[in-house]
């Protein structure tokens, strides 16, 4: 789902397919054209998900699901600039 068709589905429900990951801020699903986004409230996938083709069923939205970089006295935070895609997930199962 690029970009745009993202944009045209915020804030409804949507079924994702894509490659389970695992990110510092949490699970991801890694869509088949290279977009991230974001599980809400799942902090990693179960080992037997992880790596594999599933399909997520949710309602996509837009924000911020992690801290800012920060920058102060010349040292960086870790943190994720600017908004994330990120879906309020329902279900989950492999493809």
């Amino acid at each position: 789902m690029a970009s745009t068709e993202l944009e045209n589905k915020l804030d409804q429900q949507v079924v994702l397919e894509g490659v389970a990951k695992n990110a510092k801020a949490g699970a991801v699903i890694e869509t088949h054209d290279n977009k991230v986004v974001y599980l809400r409230g799942m902090k990693e996938w179960p080992d037997d998900f992880l790596n594999e083709s599933v399909v997520v069923t949710g309602t996509l939205r837009r924000g911020r699901i992690y801290p800012g970089v920060k920058v102060e006295d010349g040292l960086i935070s870790q943190g994720i600039k600017g908004e994330q895609w990120f879906l309020e997930v329902e279900g989950y199962e492999k493809q």
